[in-house]
């Protein structure tokens, strides 16, 4: 195998950086100037040193100490294996038993040495503050073994020379041992002499007469190799489906470029114990998200041809180690790709990079991602979407299309600038389990937003509040804390989960139309359990649902403005045929309470008029409009609805619920009194039935209330603080969201 594990200490924005057990795919992730593009760095200059070439100086991230160390332990089993049992090594195989292994053990002892599976081999690089370097081992034949055996190959995308491949033939060099010791020039000038001059010499002559002329360096093993493997090949000149590079677009070159070099280096490894390892930095650079897509897929075809997976022989399959890639990404499709293709044990890891700022470095630390999925319903799934929230700076998970909305209001962000930030992601449990960043072991702070039913059952036949095992189970988060030392914090949370649950099962008193407790405040309650799902779970409960958060006491004024405004400018008469015979027939006509009503839906059909209604009749059913608003007034009053009341029956017609966890649509409805009933459909068809953004949950209302809410306080504010102030206190818990979303981002 490679590289098996790095580690890095005091160099850069490393303090003490563990990258472990790399697989065969590797993906870094993380947000811009977590230090990935460090880690290159630093093993590029690790490399560079083990062949002494130039390099500028690394700079340690504390100055007090006087020394960094870039520490890589490379796994040697199959490098054992191989010079260790062959009968007749090559001299340089022999060379390199004799460096690394035979001063270890005497053969004797070697023959009775039990095998292990765990064979490694450390070699630690110290940069010091001087800027001078030191080895853990001062062998230099060590050095270059290690150099040549376990090779480090860089692929920095902005960088590539998109119409000059030659750095593929270096890599190809450097990837086969053949021993071209055992082709003497002299021995092949003959024999090329022989086949296209045999006659004349004129080859041979014409090779003499140049060598006395000039004076040339000798090949060294590298050049040799190539000029041996050019001869062998059609051309030297790289083409893409028969064109030129300069035919092709950047994009295509840069795929094709990407995708040769990975197939050589696992195709001419095959049966070699050169091991390289491959890092290439954002290959998604210049590549449509489908073709970053096939990219990997088409390194994963030949990955799996080539990889034996059976305890018996496969023709064209090898059990050799594979090399190690590691690409460095900041794209969802190829994350996505690899975490779906490479899915067996060790065939791939995800590594989530974080950087932490103090007052005087940044510290980069590393996460390795839960990214094997045993649940096939989610792998099934598993897209962008979910893949891109691996490089968010916040996640915000909500139930519904309502939380997506009120989240992702344009009015709302320009409030909050926080929000531009954040991925607001639709779940449900199956996903959370998989990509919650608490499951998944990434550094991602997130909240949960949930309704009040994922936790408890209102029973509207006694009131009682049952705590329920489901999303949110309080019965467990309790008993996580059972045994928290005394007095420590989780002891006290213990304790307040324990005087919540006894509430469990009890009976309450609701008011009579069954919307609201009596006694009892269910905000009060939800909140006292938020502020623990918060610190433990990152949970966030609704006190009935999202519509809670914008219909409440603090809105109701804003709300109730916002309601009949929508009414008047969305109200306005028509009809199939023409209105204003309609309105000729009420115009003699007393109208009493059900005449009104059926007056108001015969003028406001919600058609447009065919035919120009007259001025008269314009006054007349702009009269009968403000007429009915006065009467559904009436009819709160008639039917001693409360102002708190009032809000919970908006809140059910805009598919919200009551205090008591009933809607519309559940079962619960059919407790709620009769006259609470009769009020909610009387409403439903003389008013929400002409706002069309409240005819259905996800119509828009909630953009619509929200826009006029911030431009209602807007024009109270002076200042941009003014105004959140105010937002703050119309929308505590809205805010709240905010505000948490806002400390959690850097």
């Amino acid at each position: 195998m490679a590289i098996k594990s790095i580690r890095i200490k005091n160099i850069l924005s490393f303090r003490d950086f563990k990258l472990q057990n790399l697989a065969d795919i590797n993906c870094l992730i993380g947000k811009n100037n977590s230090g990935k593009s460090n880690l290159l760095k630093a093993i590029d200059f690790y490399y560079k040193s083990l062949n002494d070439e130039p390099v500028n100086n690394l700079n340690l991230l504390s100055s007090y100490s006087n020394h960094g160390e870039i520490e890589i332990t490379f796994d040697t089993n199959r490098l054992e294996d191989v010079i260790r049992t062959k009968k007749e090594n090559s001299s340089y195989q022999k060379h390199m038993y004799k460096t690394m292994f035979k001063s270890e053990l005497s053969e004797w002892e070697y023959l009775y040495k039990k095998s292990d599976n765990k064979k490694q081999y450390t070699l630690t690089l110290k940069i010091h503050k001087n800027n001078s370097i030191s080895w853990s081992n001062q062998d230099k034949d060590i050095r270059e073994i290690i150099h040549r055996i376990y090779p480090f190959f860089s692929i920095d995308t902005r960088r590539i020379d998109l119409y000059d491949w030659k750095y593929l033939w270096n890599i190809i060099t450097k990837l086969k041992f053949l021993n071209t010791s055992n082709l003497p020039r002299e021995e092949l000038i003959s024999f090329i002499d022989s086949k296209i001059s045999s006659k004349s010499n004129s080859y041979k002559e014409y090779v003499e007469k140049i060598n006395d002329i000039t004076d040339t360096s000798q090949y060294d093993y590298q050049e040799m190799l190539l000029n041996y493997i050019k001869v062998g090949l059609k051309g030297h000149t790289f083409l893409i489906d028969g064109f030129d590079l300069t035919k092709q677009s950047d994009g295509t070159n840069s795929y094709k470029f990407i995708e040769i070099f990975l197939h050589l280096v696992i195709s001419l490894t095959r049966r070699e114990f050169i091991t390289p390892t491959v890092f290439i930095d954002e290959p998604e650079i210049g590549l449509h998200p489908k073709k970053a897509e096939q990219l990997i897929d088409s390194l994963h075809i030949i990955y799996s041809n080539l990889k034996s997976t059976s305890e018996k022989w496969e023709k064209g399959k090898y059990k050799t180690p594979n090399p190690k890639f590691i690409f460095s990404t900041h794209n969802p499709s190829i994350l996505k790709t690899t975490v779906k293709l490479f899915n067996k044990k060790d065939e791939h890891k995800v590594y989530h990079l974080t950087c932490k700022k103090n007052k005087h470095h940044a510290v980069t630390s590393c996460s390795t991602m839960n990214s094997y999925f045993e649940d096939d319903r989610f792998v099934n799934v598993f897209d962008d979407n979910e893949a891109k929230l691996f490089f968010s700076n916040f996640i915000l998970f909500v139930e519904g299309e309502t939380e997506l909305e009120l989240f992702g209001n344009l009015s709302l962000k320009r409030v909050f600038p926080a929000l531009n930030k954040i991925d607001v992601y639709k779940t449900n449990e199956v996903m959370l389990k998989a990509i919650n960043p608490t499951k998944s072991n990434v550094a991602i702070p997130y909240l949960v937003l949930y309704d009040a039913d994922k936790m408890i059952n209102i029973d509207l036949k006694n009131g009682a509040i049952n705590f329920l095992s489901k999303e949110v189970d309080i019965f467990k988060i309790r008993n996580s804390l059972k045994y928290s030392f005394w007095g420590s914090k989780n002891a006290y949370l213990h304790k307040r989960l324990g005087s919540i649950l006894k509430l469990n099962g009890v009976k309450n008193h609701l008011t009579d139309n069954k919307l609201a407790f009596k006694k009892r405040n269910i905000s009060d309650l939800i909140e006292k359990i938020n502020s623990i799902l918060l610190e433990k779970e990152r949970i966030l409960l609704a006190p009935n649902t999202i519509e809670g958060f914008l219909i409440s006491s603090r809105s109701q004024r804003i709300f109730i403005k916002w309601i009949k405004i929508e009414f008047l400018k969305n109200s306005t008469p028509g009809s199939k045929g023409d209105v204003n015979v309609i309105i000729e027939k009420y115009k003699n006509t007393i109208l009493d309470k059900s005449k009104l009503e059926r007056c108001f839906l015969s003028i406001f059909t919600g058609w447009n008029s065919s035919k120009e209604i007259s001025q008269d009749n314009m006054i007349f059913a702009h009269k009968i409009r403000a007429m009915m608003l006065n009467h559904i007034v009436s009819k709160f009053k008639e039917s001693q609805i409360t102002k708190p009341e009032r809000l919970i029956i908006f809140r059910m017609l805009l598919k919200g619920k009551s205090d008591t966890l009933c809607s519309i649509e559940n079962n619960n409805y059919n407790h709620i009194s009769k006259e609470t009933k009769v009020l909610i459909k009387f409403l439903d068809k003389n008013v929400i039935k002409f706002i069309p953004s409240c005819n259905s949950k996800t119509g828009g209302w909630v953009s619509s209330f929200l826009n006029f809410s911030i431009e209602e306080l807007r024009g109270t504010a002076t200042t941009p603080a003014e105004l959140e102030k105010a937002f703050a206190f119309t929308f505590p818990q809205i805010s709240r969201i905010i505000e948490d979303v806002s400390s959690s981002i850097d």
